[in-house]
């Protein structure tokens, strides 16, 4: 039996059920990482998973997640000071 083909992007329809399940965990953490002491292991380690799941949504459609866009608009205001990381 031969290899099956692997595709080099997602269908349409699985790309936004991943989207959909990333958001869905990026919800949870939000919560998690509010319990959490900042510098504590398990908030720096559910903090590396939130980042790679924004990563991984922009490469999967191309823009930002809709939570990175709103705060992105929001830091880009007049009058407001851009806090560097």
């Amino acid at each position: 039996m031969g290899r099956h083909k692997r595709l080099k992007t997602l269908p349409a329809l699985e790309m936004a059920a991943t989207q959909a399940a990333l958001e869905r965990l990026h919800n949870h953490l939000k919560f998690d990482l509010v319990n959490l002491v900042p510098t504590e292991p398990q908030y720096r380690a559910l903090e590396r998973v939130s980042l790679e799941i924004c990563a991984a949504i922009k490469v999967l459609t191309g823009d930002d997640p809709e939570w990175q866009q709103h705060a992105l608009a929001l830091s880009l205001q007049p009058g407001m000071v851009r806090r560097e990381q």
